[in-house]
């Protein structure tokens, strides 16, 4: 048996020597850390002036952002947002969200959400009408206010050369609620019939690379009654463009926390997806089309913000828009993963603090599961007991199988045993990887401190084993990130298997025995909010433990007692 456990544990080391030969000889751009771009940033930021040229040749591509970021510009201001819109085009370029920053540090900037900088991302109104010439990004709209908030709309008008004006009034609600009602009038006053368009552009260099675990990054909307989803490599494979007819509801560009999407009033819309090039960029443009107009005007929506899920709810009762919720990518255990989230958020009511909400949840769901998991651990107590009865009808019929199965399912009947009566532990796998999307993709969790070191319950911990937790400066490969709490978490699995029943398989017995340093190396790279869950899971789990194994048996042979 110590044989076996030293393959095991020099299979193990070979395998991280591998991982780690291979970062070092073959090491990728996402593994330079984030910490270190971040510092590049700033220190370019700082360059003195005596070190920059003295003039510097606006290109064609800065020239043009220039043009539409002028004086011509009509301000939002909300609760919740600060941006603009460029008359020139009728360009949503700028969208800061106050809520929320770059990074959760305090030096960091607003976030923003629409930009004409680094990464490119912007939406245009547009109009198609037959036979009249309509506004182009060229074209210099006139706003009848210079300010666009939550009880103040403003109304755009163009006019071209034929008399024909085009209206567009945009209302803003306390959310991320864009409204566009537009209309377009010849040159005696009568309606005429159009298309309504919003354009929503993005850099694809800046959409990021879909992992295993994913949520939706890119494309997201309704298409025939469920959620379509394009990622970059769907994009970047665009040559011709995709449409998307039967009437999508909503349709957009999103990523883990923030959605720009054009939401459709209209019983006829078709959304195209395509990529052109502007600001020197490279870009995915999805044109959401609205073609109905109840006399005369169109309706149709933006969202441009946060994916809250609370909010995400109520645009999708109040404009009766179908799978809404889901541009939070909860995935297939979203029936799961939501119930969790809000009952985190009510838990946070009394807490204030999100990684105590976990713990909370986590005592909560060992409650609720205590019943199941004490039939399992008895399962596993008879199972001990039986092992050695099996191995002897195994020794016997070794050369009868069907006999043996035979033997075998007359003795688990004989002593009244499940064989799936371990089943019911696998109930919290779903919980599990529930509770791994709710803190990977809500976006509460997003910058959400717990205590000391772990100012951020949806990153890994950043303290690392391997540099004395920030005393060696060591630029080791991504795999050992080995912080504190995966090794609390190890050493909890560890603890919580050396008072459960072991395993009467000595293969299975060596398995489990290295289970807690394969975890302590998965578990590193996952949110700490998750290795929390996980840690208190087993803390809870060794109290469940000592309760089956000390205070159940007394109880029961007090009560029979009594009874005799």
């Amino acid at each position: 048996m110590r044989e076996d456990l030293i393959r095991a544990a020099l299979a193990v080391i070979a395998s991280l020597l591998i991982l780690y030969l291979w970062q070092h000889f073959f090491p990728t751009a996402s593994q330079l850390p984030y910490t270190v771009k971040q510092e590049e940033q700033r220190v370019e930021k700082v360059i003195s002036v005596e070190e920059r040229p003295i003039s510097i040749q606006k290109t064609d591509t800065l020239l043009e952002k220039e043009s539409y970021c002028a004086d011509n510009s009509v301000n939002i201001s909300t609760d919740k947002m600060r941006g603009k819109v460029s008359c020139k085009g009728l360009m949503f370029y700028d969208l800061r969200l106050l809520q929320y920053k770059d990074f959760s540090d305090n030096q960091s900037g607003l976030l923003k959400l629409l930009s004409l900088e680094d990464n490119v991302s912007f939406v245009n109104v547009r109009f198609v009408v037959p036979n009249v010439v309509t506004p182009g990004a060229d074209a210099v709209w006139v706003p009848d206010k210079q300010k666009l908030t939550d009880d103040s709309s403003v109304k755009f008008v163009w006019k071209n050369n034929s008399g024909v004006s085009f209206t567009v009034e945009c209302k803003v609600d306390d959310g991320y609620l864009f409204s566009f009602y537009t209309s377009v009038k010849d040159a005696k006053g009568a309606h005429l019939t159009h298309t309504t368009c919003l354009d929503i552009y993005k850099d694809t260099e800046s959409i990021a690379d879909s992992g295993r675990f994913a949520s939706h990054n890119g494309i997201v909307g309704t298409y025939d009654g469920s959620i379509k989803e394009l990622n970059k490599k769907d994009i970047t494979k665009i040559e011709q463009p995709k449409v998307f007819g039967n009437n999508p509801k909503w349709f957009g560009i999103t990523d883990k926390y923030w959605l720009t999407a054009a939401l459709f009033k209209s019983r006829s819309s078709v959304v195209q997806v395509s990529k052109e090039k502007r600001f020197g960029k490279s870009l995915v443009k999805v044109s959401a089309q609205s073609y109905e107009a109840e006399q005369g005007i169109n309706v149709i929506y933006l969202f441009a913000g946060a994916k809250q899920v609370e909010i995400l709810d109520k645009y999708k009762r109040s404009l009766e828009l179908p799978l809404l919720d889901r541009a939070v990518d909860f995935g297939w255990l979203h029936f799961i993963a939501k119930p969790i989230f809000f009952l985190l958020k009510f838990l946070n009511k009394f807490t204030d603090n999100f990684g105590f909400s976990i713990i909370l949840l986590t005592l909560i769901v060992k409650i609720f599961l205590f019943a199941l998991t004490y039939r399992s651990l008895q399962s596993l107590e008879k199972m001990k007991v039986l092992q050695p009865k099996i191995a002897k009808l195994k020794e016997i019929y070794a050369q009868d199988q069907m006999r043996l199965r035979q033997e075998i399912m007359a003795l688990y009947k004989k002593e009244n045993f499940n064989p799936v009566g371990c089943l019911p532990m696998l109930a919290q796998v779903p919980i599990f990887l529930s509770m791994y999307k709710v803190l990977d993709v809500a976006i509460d969790m997003r910058h959400a401190p717990f205590m000391l070191w772990i100012q951020d319950l949806s990153s890994p911990d950043p303290t690392n084993l391997f540099t004395l937790f920030g005393l060696i400066p060591w630029d080791h490969p991504s795999f050992l990130n080995v912080g504190i709490w995966p090794i609390f978490m190890s050493l909890t699995m560890y603890v919580q298997q050396k008072v459960s029943p072991a395993s009467s398989d000595p293969m299975q017995a060596r398995i489990f025995a290295l289970m807690p340093l394969v975890m302590l190396f998965t578990f590193s790279s996952l949110p700490a909010g998750l290795v929390i869950y996980w840690t208190w899971s087993n803390i809870f789990g060794v109290c469940q433990q000592l309760i089956v194994d000390k205070v159940l048996p007394r109880l029961k042979a007090a009560k029979d007692s009594k009874v005799l």
